[in-house]
């Protein structure tokens, strides 16, 4: 049985990878440096925080990380949040963005995944045999599921109904 551990502070929005060699990465928005961060625990559960890369990174910051394993590499979605210029403004849509790697903390962005113009966090994404569905939140819309046959660009399928709107 494992015993319960606090493994880090000010961690919001998290996702876990477990990779074979019974190590884990923790993906998570850091609450002091507004942007993601990674600690990786190794199969001993001993931690070292780690900071995770994305090359080629074209925003200021990513959050809500979700991983995802696909063969022999790994692939991160992120929301990208739009830049802020004038604090009086109101901020245009984010964006979902894609990074790929083979270590789990050292990234390559490959470019957006989802861009509706609008606000959307929280990615969800899984692939099927028929290929990957993404499920995002957008405060005009609700839940929202998109549809990729590659992975790498994503398109709009619909709204996820609520348990009250599915009766």
């Amino acid at each position: 049985e494992r015993e319960s551990a606090k493994y880090l502070d000010h961690a919001s929005v998290p996702d876990m990878l477990a990779k074979e060699d019974g190590s884990q990465i923790a993906y998570y928005v850091d609450g002091n440096l507004d942007t993601m961060m990674c600690a990786k625990i190794d199969a001993s559960g001993n931690k070292s925080e780690g900071n995770c890369r994305i090359y080629n990174f074209s925003g200021e910051k990513a959050w809500d990380p979700e991983v995802v394993k696909v063969n022999d590499y790994y692939r991160l979605y992120y929301m990208s949040p739009p830049k802020i210029e004038n604090p009086n403004s109101t901020p245009s849509g984010s964006t979902i963005k894609s990074a790929v790697s083979r270590d789990g903390i050292n990234w390559l962005e490959e470019g957006t995944a989802l861009d509706l113009g609008d606000m959307v966090i929280d990615p969800t994404v899984i692939k099927t045999d028929s290929g990957w569905l993404m499920v995002v939140y957008s405060d005009q819309k609700g839940a929202l599921a998109a549809a990729s046959q590659d992975g790498k660009t994503f398109t709009l399928s619909g709204k996820v109904a609520n348990t009250d709107e599915a009766k």
